[in-house]
């Protein structure tokens, strides 16, 4: 009887770790290079404006920066998509 219970208490076991530990979601990268700053926008009437940046990201795979702004105006899209961003240097 012992014996039984020993035997399928460590199927169990083992058939739950094979699942717990299967094949993960794909997990979101973390942001890099990710600085609180504020980024100059053009706008449709060739004037500058600028919006403080909440988060910044850079996609590897397809070269692409992506902004997150604040304070943008309602019709002004609040993320910024560029695959050619200047950067500024922070320390010398």
């Amino acid at each position: 009887m012992l014996r039984r219970f020993i035997i399928v208490f460590l199927a169990l076991t083992l058939s739950w770790t094979s699942v717990a530990c299967g094949k993960p979601e794909q997990a979101i990268p973390p942001a890099k290079d990710v600085v609180n700053t504020s980024v100059a926008t053009p706008t449709q009437s060739s004037n500058d404006s600028q919006y403080p940046v909440q988060q910044a990201t850079y996609d590897d795979a397809t070269g692409e920066y992506s902004l997150v702004l604040l304070n943008t105006p309602p019709g002004t899209p609040s993320v910024l998509r560029s695959r050619n961003l200047q950067m500024a240097r922070l320390t010398d």
